[in-house]
């Protein structure tokens, strides 16, 4: 990871960019929830372009859960 944040500031693109590593760990299947709701990979583009103050591009799925972890709830 190390390797990944010096190339983004020797390119001067580290204070433009958000870095997210993730993996999937079948959080579908059994009582894995975050705030009380299902939230799966694919709600993670429209929740950061969200946060980014993007629009959602209409070719992707996923749900934008930034009100949910803005509210807390």
């Amino acid at each position: 990871m190390i390797e990944l944040v010096i190339s983004f500031k020797y390119l001067k693109l580290y204070d433009n960019i958000i870095i997210v590593f993730t993996s999937d760990n079948g959080l579908a299947i059994g009582s894995h929830w975050v705030l009380g709701k299902q939230f799966f990979l694919y709600d993670i583009c429209p929740t950061f372009a969200d946060l980014c103050q993007l629009r959602k591009p209409k070719n992707i799925d996923g749900e934008n859960f930034y009100f949910f972890i803005k509210r807390g709830k």
